[in-house]
């Protein structure tokens, strides 16, 4: 959040545009989606974060908007926008390609190679709310929780599998792989829970079958 003082300044340049102006940044805005609006302000939090209130006050001073043209404005926002989604997109294309470094491990069987460029990419996709990221996050949080199954690092696998049961309870890899990692640190009867979730959607898979034999014996 933007603190008082940062607010107090956003408003007093406010304050001095003129209706036609007010209207063109209103129209502007209108025309964004909720993710742009978003990324923007974070892109103005972050630009504003290292800089004290004099200090803005005098970089406002320079690029007075009251000296600004209604289309001048409205450019300035739209060149704005199309930064912010260029970054989004930017962001979003190097964790896909950090999670395919993860795949080419894992298909080579270094797990722990793999495991490290998946949490990096999950790292570098904190704070994004868009679904493209969603979908890359759960993604490398199936891959974490069969690497670091083939590892032995049980308490891991079941860090990561929750976290998409948290959103997506029938998930077959997660509930079948919590459920194995469970049952690997002898908690059979939450072990039993995920393994016969996961039976439930696939009754004839033999290691589902196999899995949930071993927890019950």
């Amino acid at each position: 959040m933007f603190n008082p003082e940062m607010m107090k300044l956003a408003q007093e340049q406010m304050s001095k545009m003129t209706p036609e102006q007010m209207k063109a940044v209103q129209d502007q805005m209108s025309q964004m989606s909720p993710e742009a609006m978003r990324a923007q302000m974070a892109a103005a939090q972050s630009m504003m974060s290292g800089i004290s209130p004099d200090q803005l006050r005098a970089q406002m001073a320079n690029t007075n908007i009251q000296d600004m043209s209604p289309e001048e404005v409205a450019r300035q926002m739209k060149q704005g926008q199309a930064t912010a989604s260029a970054q989004a997109s930017y962001k979003i294309s190097g964790a896909e390609q950090i999670k395919q470094e993860g795949n080419a491990l894992h298909n080579a069987g270094k797990y722990e190679e793999a495991a490290a460029k998946y949490l990096l990419a999950k790292t570098n996709l904190e704070g994004d709310a868009s679904p493209a990221a969603a979908t890359i996050i759960k993604s490398c949080s199936l891959n974490l929780a069969i690497c670091y199954l083939k590892t032995g690092n049980n308490k891991e696998v079941l860090q990561h599998a929750s976290s998409v049961l948290e959103t997506d309870p029938s998930n077959l890899k997660a509930l079948y792989r919590r459920g194995l990692a469970y049952k690997a640190l002898g908690r059979y009867k939450k072990a039993l829970v995920d393994l016969r979730k996961a039976m439930e959607q696939y009754p004839a898979d033999e290691h589902v079958k196999t899995a949930v034999k071993e927890a019950e014996e």
